[in-house]
């Protein structure tokens, strides 16, 4: 079994998360060497908890037909402490041990990113900001992170793509099971065009409510920077800011002639905050301005 398939069996355990495989990989020094069996002892005391031979068989059952589904879909699978594993996600909180991506992959190593996010129920407005932001964004050479979710996400993802530009889609589910549906043609269009599709979870999985917050940390994770477009004082995109302040990242907030809508409530309270990173971007020159400031 080789290091991936190690990796990839442990997160097939159940009560067996991100942690305790980091945790095992620090005390073996890797597990290039490490027999299967031995890491599976250090699980069961570090963890404590029992596993018994059907548990490990059906982890391996499962290990295989993640690999099986993968290598007919094009899927990579991507084991933290690898070379392909991208550098920023080792600085996000609970780095996921195994990464699923399609795509240009090879541009998370060579690319910078910034997201672009937002609520789902954009205003005629919003819409229009997130295509033009992450127009400015790719023209200037660098990605654009969104979830593709409906809505700002959507419009985020389209305006790269309009400008031939990469893009990064987060997702809360597996790689075949795009969420929400109406995304599909989008999720395609994204690979077809050079960009890359993201996930923690294996490609067959459903998105699921814990999934969401959970993306909300990698896409913090992997942008330089982030930008608003609109949002309530709740929500996805105010998980995502406060991961991205809790990183120190700078963050751009669409500021519009119109603030008393509820769309935009997250905005106003983004814009009055005391977080030093924070700068209005109300025009694409300010936008530019952003993407120069250091």
């Amino acid at each position: 079994m080789n290091l991936m398939e190690k990796i990839l069996m442990l997160s097939c355990l159940e009560r067996v998360g991100n942690v305790t495989i980091t945790q095992a990989m620090e005390f073996f020094d890797g597990f290039e060497t490490a027999p299967v069996e031995d890491i599976l002892k250090f699980v069961q005391v570090l963890r404590r908890i029992s596993l018994n031979e059907v548990d490990i068989e059906k982890a391996a059952i499962k290990k295989d037909k993640i690999i099986e589904d993968c290598n007919k879909n094009d899927v990579e699978i991507v084991t933290i402490g690898s070379a392909k594993y991208p550098n920023m996600l080792y600085r996000c909180d609970n780095p996921p041990a195994v990464l699923y991506m399609t795509g240009n992959t090879e541009a998370l190593q060579k690319n910078k990113f910034y997201g672009v996010i937002g609520t789902r129920r954009p205003t005629i407005e919003g819409r229009e900001r997130a295509l033009s932001y992450s127009r400015v964004i790719c023209e200037n050479g660098i990605g654009v992170v969104s979830g593709l979710a409906a809505g700002c996400d959507t419009y985020a993802h389209t305006g790269a793509l309009k400008t031939q530009g990469i893009t990064l889609a987060v997702l809360p589910c597996g790689i075949n099971n795009i969420y929400p549906e109406s995304n599909q043609a989008l999720a395609k269009q994204i690979i077809e065009n050079s960009g890359i599709l993201l996930s923690e979870y294996p490609p067959e999985e459903k998105a699921e409510n814990y999934k969401f917050i959970a993306r909300d940390r990698l896409q913090a994770a992997l942008s330089k920077k982030m930008v608003v477009i609109e949002t309530d004082v709740v929500g996805g995109t105010m998980h995502t800011v406060n991961f991205a302040m809790a990183h120190n990242k700078p963050i751009g907030v669409a500021l519009y002639n119109n603030m008393n809508i509820r769309e935009r409530a997250g905005n106003m309270a983004l814009i009055s905050n005391e977080y030093i990173g924070i700068r209005s971007i109300g025009s694409e020159t300010d936008m530019k301005g952003f993407i120069e400031a250091l």
